[in-house]
């Protein structure tokens, strides 16, 4: 076993670096790396299911696959947010010709040229005002950023209150400040329970759109199963293609069986995010997605880490770090460890006149990671 790990962890540094010799030449789009890591992803997943791994294996291709999708996680959030600049400069340039349109002298125009302008303003009107709207939607925020963010003045509310009847144990205040302390404590629990039924409110319409959407999924799942009975009752199948059949419609309503549990999970309340994630993500000014990078790396340390320290570091840092720990050695031993290999190389390498090359290969390789 210790050498198929061996063998494995080879395997997967020669195509590392053949992956980055190769993107020296020709560098990968952001989508073919995430489409690259999507099958990495999923080819750590299928090893992990082998039971004849090891602990010391397993632990191995599991480091590997948290490293994945570290890294996927972080090139989708990357993709996303180059997808919604683009289509915000897409607006800006539809509604600058939209403009020049309207600013045009159509007076001399023949009826035909008149029609075949409104025409075009037409269609880039609708253009114009579908793009708009999927920007709106994108620049939205999700449900689990409303929600922090209503769970937030939910907390902000209820420590008013308890200033105000921390207050109120004064025993030299006089009647009429009693009172008036005990007019905005009530003022005040009537604003939370306002702000509570509005959270509860959007959690329950969110969560009826989920299931309504996963119902209508069930129910397509459900005809597809009718038709691949139906196709069963023709006599002249041959055994293969009964068997066929048949294990697609077992698959189909494996699914289905999936999707029924998520419903009951949603019924159940399972469903609720982590808020304390999210608040904590815009407290230190960071991503929802950086933020779970700091738990990981919280989890793995010994004791807390300084939260808002580390929201200062890169996402490449953080995991640096979480890969130190997992190895069983430390961030700054393993930066200085690689500082005198550098100042080695270096000197080796103007020794021989090679530093240069050495340098502009560094550089190519950090580019592509």
């Amino acid at each position: 076993m210790k050498k198929l790990l061996g063998l494995v962890l080879t395997l997967v540094l020669i195509t590392s670096l053949s992956t980055l010799a190769f993107a020296e030449e020709t560098p990968l789009t952001l989508e073919e790396q995430i489409a690259q890591l999507e099958s990495e992803i999923a080819g750590y997943e299928a090893d992990l299911l082998n039971e004849d791994l090891t602990e010391e294996e397993i632990a191995a291709i599991q480091l590997l696959l948290d490293e994945a999708v570290l890294l996927y996680d972080s090139f989708v959030e990357e993709q996303e947010v180059a997808y919604e600049n683009n289509l915000f400069l897409e607006i800006e340039d539809l509604q600058a010709q939209l403009e020049a349109l309207n600013a045009t002298d159509t007076s001399q125009m023949t009826e035909e040229e008149l029609a075949a302008f409104e025409a075009d303003k037409l269609a880039l009107e609708t253009d114009l005002q579908a793009k708009e709207d999927e920007y709106t939607l994108l620049s939205a925020p999700t449900f689990e950023e409303t929600v922090s963010e209503m769970t937030a003045e939910i907390e902000a509310i209820k420590s008013e209150i308890a200033d105000l009847e921390t207050l109120l144990e004064n025993e030299e205040l006089t009647e009429e400040e009693i009172a008036a302390l005990e007019a905005q404590i009530a003022e005040k629990t009537a604003e939370l329970d306002s702000s509570q039924a509005s959270l509860d409110e959007f959690i329950n319409e969110e969560n009826a759109k989920d299931t309504l959407a996963i119902q209508e999924e069930i129910q397509t799942l459900s005809d597809k199963i009718a038709e691949l009975e139906l196709l069963l009752e023709d006599e002249n199948l041959t055994d293969e293609e009964i068997a066929a059949l048949e294990e697609e419609i077992e698959a189909l309503e494996s699914e289905i069986e999936t999707l029924e549990e998520q419903i009951e999970s949603i019924e159940d309340g399972e469903n609720n995010p982590n808020l304390e994630r999210f608040a904590n993500a815009e407290k230190y000014g960071i991503t929802p997605g950086k933020m779970n990078l700091l738990e990981k790396l919280n989890a793995a340390n010994e004791d807390d880490i300084d939260y808002e320290a580390w929201s200062d570091k890169s996402v490449k840092e953080i995991m640096f770090e979480i890969k130190s720990i997992r190895k069983g050695t430390s961030l700054e031993i393993e930066e200085e460890v690689e500082e005198k290999v550098t100042v080695e190389e270096s000197k080796g390498n103007s020794s021989n006149g090679k530093s240069n090359a050495s340098n502009g290969k560094s550089n190519g390789k950090g580019k592509n990671k």
